[in-house]
């Protein structure tokens, strides 16, 4: 998928903006969205999102990532039934995405950031 020249302008906006706000680079761009840009989904940066996205992006990948970790690093030596490591996977996945969601919504909001609908593409 190749991004269109609109978007890449804006979101070369929004990046330029959150550099000015003197948000870190590691924040405006986690690993999790650099991979969404690079497989050509055009979806603007977390500040820039509503926070459903955000929780939703954020906890569909960490719940798996953690339950898995959790499961073979603890839970499986400790004899912790399948449904139960699933439910606590997904439970830890839904605080993480809560967690990331307001954290990128106060960061907006804190910032003064421009909607991403009224940047300039």
């Amino acid at each position: 998928m190749k991004q269109n020249m609109a978007f890449k302008r804006r979101l070369s906006r929004a990046f330029q903006e959150l550099e000015d706000a003197g948000i870190a680079r590691s924040s405006y761009l986690p690993v999790i969205y650099g991979l969404i840009l690079r497989f050509g989904f055009e979806r603007p940066p977390p500040h820039y999102c509503p926070m459903l996205q955000n929780v939703l992006i954020s906890g569909t990948w960490f719940a798996p990532v953690w339950g898995v970790l959790m499961w073979l690093l603890v839970w499986s030596g400790e004899g912790v039934p399948g449904v139960r490591a699933v439910a606590t996977g997904l439970a830890g996945g839904l605080v993480f995405g809560l967690i990331m969601g307001s954290y990128y919504r106060r960061g907006a909001r804190t910032h003064g950031l421009t909607p991403w609908d009224e940047l300039s593409g």
